[in-house]
């Protein structure tokens, strides 16, 4: 099973790589499953501007890096998304990158993993929304890692086994 992280913010000074890196350890630690990492910091996907919108026939990603997008969540058996809260919301830097893709995404298996001050619960409920109208399959149980209880503000555990359930938890329930 192909299983894509996708690293969700590009905020210097981010703790959503140490996040990722988190899960891939707990993914490595699994069976059959082959982890690839997209970090939309690094990815160079533009402001979505197609003339063609994704939901419609014939929809081609305009850019290499949209392109390169598509392929890694087409190739994907499940995705999990790292969701950063940032003013009470997801980062920008995954609204587009949701914008970008639309039949890639119907039906795919996707868990979250927030993190943040109440552990992304606020940017999960923001998020919820735009996963249902492009036909994510949520995967319920998210981990929400808490700064100052799971994870300190420069993204290092705190409380290993708590931190450690709640993301075997997400993983659980994704990998059915």
């Amino acid at each position: 099973m192909k299983v894509l992280i996708v690293v969700g913010s590009a905020r210097q000074g981010r703790v959503a790589d140490k996040v990722a890196d988190y899960v891939a350890s707990a993914l490595g630690d699994r069976d059959g499953v082959e982890i690839e990492t997209v970090d939309l910091a690094g990815l160079g996907l533009p402001f979505f501007d197609n003339q063609t919108l994704p939901a419609m026939e014939g929809y081609v990603p305009n850019t290499q890096a949209g392109l390169d997008w598509q392929a890694a969540v087409a190739g994907a058996d499940r995705v999990i998304m790292t969701v950063a809260e940032y003013n009470h919301s997801y980062t920008p830097v995954l609204k587009n990158a949701l914008d970008h893709l639309y039949k890639e995404w119907s039906g795919k298996p996707v868990a979250l993993v927030g993190y943040g001050s109440v552990g992304g619960a606020r940017a999960i409920a923001a998020l919820e929304p735009v996963i249902g109208n492009v036909g994510i399959e949520l995967r319920s149980d998210e981990a929400r890692l808490v700064f100052g209880e799971h994870l300190s503000y420069s993204g290092e555990i705190i409380d290993q086994e708590a931190a450690a359930k709640l993301i075997d938890n997400t993983l659980d329930k994704l990998l059915v």
